[in-house]
């Protein structure tokens, strides 16, 4: 290691004295980005860099090559390696904006609340640096206790030097208030409240106008993957039986091939570029983090600690014994090619994968309707707590009476909580381990601010009411954003529905005259492109849906089914059975 060190200072010098570079604004720039370094050290290791890496590939090409590629590779290594080099710092200092952007309101009803209880402005940020959660706040939050108690700067000098040098121009807009603020004279958890609520109010327009991106996106979506396959079913017909009138051969439009290449290639392609592109837009604040490890520890052996107990059967657990069994009946009809009644191989292959895949589905989709209805509890919670605590009762006092109450699925949480205060468990321990086992990352904000209020030394009634309206402010956020989104639920329902019973009308009306002068081609061809068209827009209008809704493949799990089941049967018993 020593000898690797040794070489590395030799050839950093070797840079320096190669390439004299110094320039202010990169020095900057670096120090945005989080990179140990200045221009004079960073620019000259660059370009060294990229004339040996041009070197080595001019070689390699002369070898392989001739002179011409191998002057390409050259020109191209050193061009691409100062591109690499000169972008990174760029793109990290962009990286570190974002995130410090989307966390910078949650930071801020943290320092809030505990600022309410008149803690010290560097013991809050302290804390805020412990929670990994607010994402590049937290490393701004360690800089800032490391400006004030290693260096000594006061708070004023801090945030100062942190207004010029962080990547965010909002947070730097932010620590500018707050130093005018304090020179004027004003209270500094007056004035850390007065930009939480500023930022919550700047982050719901935020949110409302992403929303109205993934609208435009899935006005598009409707038009790309319901519309246009059923113009190409309509179009193939058309084209075909006019070619065979006019004894002409016919274009594009009018080959049967274009059907499936439509339903198989098409339709997933489009719908993935979709799901893509609001998953890229909708931002993460109200994200569910459910698992398929989670999922899966629902079949195994309880934990606790990390010590195996007994295993206990659930009724999940003869569910998917039941279903299994059932889908192994549904493969054995598949391979021996049974038919019954109107159901034939493709059917049972269909049920049998269904059935077997259904007990991981029902899970998967439980679990997230119980951590979107922790999370409206959540607030109801708070508030009798912050009440029962406010009448003069202790934490531990407050938390029994509230663990009286239901809370739906939060109940039993509630409950476990008060049993561990009951018995002596330090209350910030607790906490911690709410953060750590909650999915939601709105629980997860809740626990974090809960976990420090315990340990603070601060009043827990002030911490406890601005929390309380946090989780209230949260809540109505994310109604107002889920019923933006609920009107797009219905059109792409719509367009379903509009699918099905066009399907209805080609099948039983205009196929059957078109097909009579085109040859070759029966009605049953088309039935069955438009009975995978349904399955296969179910599926990728489903995942969609829980894309677009709860930016999560889980919630879209429902819609996938409600489509399927009402598709394959209206198809089977009223279309084209």
């Amino acid at each position: 290691m020593k000898l690797l060190d040794d070489l590395k200072i030799k050839y950093y010098k070797f840079a320096m004295k190669t390439f004299s570079i110094d320039d202010k604004n990169f020095d900057e720039l670096l120090l945005k980005a989080g990179i140990r370094g200045v221009s004079s050290t960073y620019l000259p290791v660059v370009f060294l860099t990229s004339i040996i890496v041009g070197l080595f590939l001019f070689i390699l090409s002369l070898i392989i090559f001739n002179i011409f590629y191998a002057i390409f590779a050259l020109l191209g290594g050193i061009f691409i390696i100062i591109l690499i080099g000169v972008l990174y710092p760029y793109i990290l200092a962009e990286e570190k904006s974002m995130s410090i952007d989307e966390n910078l309101p949650y930071s801020f009803a943290f320092i809030s609340a505990l600022s309410s209880a008149n803690i010290a402005p560097t013991d809050i940020f302290h804390a805020l640096s412990n929670e990994d959660i607010y994402g590049e706040m937290a490393n701004e939050a360690k800089d800032i206790v490391k400006d004030t108690k290693v260096f000594n700067y006061d708070i004023i000098t801090t945030f100062l030097r942190r207004a010029r040098i962080t990547p965010s121009k909002k947070l730097s807009s932010v620590y500018y208030n707050i130093i005018a603020s304090l020179i004027v004279g004003a209270e500094l958890k007056n004035i850390f409240y007065e930009i939480y609520e500023r930022l919550m109010e700047d982050r719901r327009l935020q949110l409302l106008g992403a929303i109205e991106k993934v609208e435009i996106l899935s006005e598009f979506y409707v038009v790309a993957c319901g519309m246009i396959p059923l113009f190409v079913v309509m179009t193939v017909p058309v084209t075909s039986s006019i070619g065979a009138i006019l004894q002409i051969s016919s274009s594009i439009l009018g080959d049967p091939r274009l059907i499936p290449l439509t339903f198989y290639l098409w339709v997933p392609i489009s719908s993935i570029l979709f799901m893509g592109l609001v998953y890229g837009i909708l931002p993460k604040d109200f994200k569910l983090n459910v698992s398929l490890l989670d999922i899966l520890k629902e079949f195994d052996e309880p934990e606790i600690e990390g010590i195996k107990m007994k295993f206990k059967w659930k009724p999940i657990h003869f569910l998917t014994i039941f279903l299994w069994i059932l889908s192994m009946v549904f493969f054995a009809l598949f391979l021996i090619g049974k038919k019954i009644l109107m159901f034939g191989a493709g059917d049972f292959l269909l049920f049998g994968t269904l059935s077997f895949t259904l007990p991981f589905i029902i899970t998967s989709y439980w679990q997230f309707i119980v951590e979107n209805q922790k999370e409206k509890y959540y607030p109801v919670f708070l508030n009798d707590l912050t009440m029962s605590v406010r009448s003069g009762m202790d934490i531990t006092k407050a938390m029994q009476v509230c663990a009286r109450t239901n809370y739906g699925p939060l109940t039993k949480i509630v409950k476990n909580m008060a049993v561990q205060m009951s018995w002596g468990r330090p209350v910030n321990e607790v906490f911690e381990d709410l953060e750590k086992t909650e999915k939601s990352i709105i629980t997860k904000r809740i626990a974090s601010i809960l976990k420090e209020c315990a340990v603070s030394g601060g009043d827990i009634r002030d911490i406890l009411t601005s929390v309380t309206i946090h989780a209230y402010k949260l809540s109505e956020l994310k109604r107002e954003i889920s019923s933006r989104q609920f009107i797009y639920v219905v059109v792409i329902y719509i367009s379903f529905i509009l699918y099905i019973g066009t399907s209805y009308i080609m099948i039983h009306s205009l196929l059957p005259t078109l097909l009579k002068t085109v040859q070759g081609i029966g009605l049953d061809y088309y039935k069955n492109y438009l009975f995978q068209g349904i399955l296969i827009y179910s599926v990728f209008s489903g995942v969609s849906l829980g894309i677009l809704t709860e930016r999560s493949i889980v919630a879209g799990i429902k819609h996938i089914i409600l489509m399927l089941i009402f598709g394959y049967f209206a198809f089977k018993f009223y279309i084209g059975g």
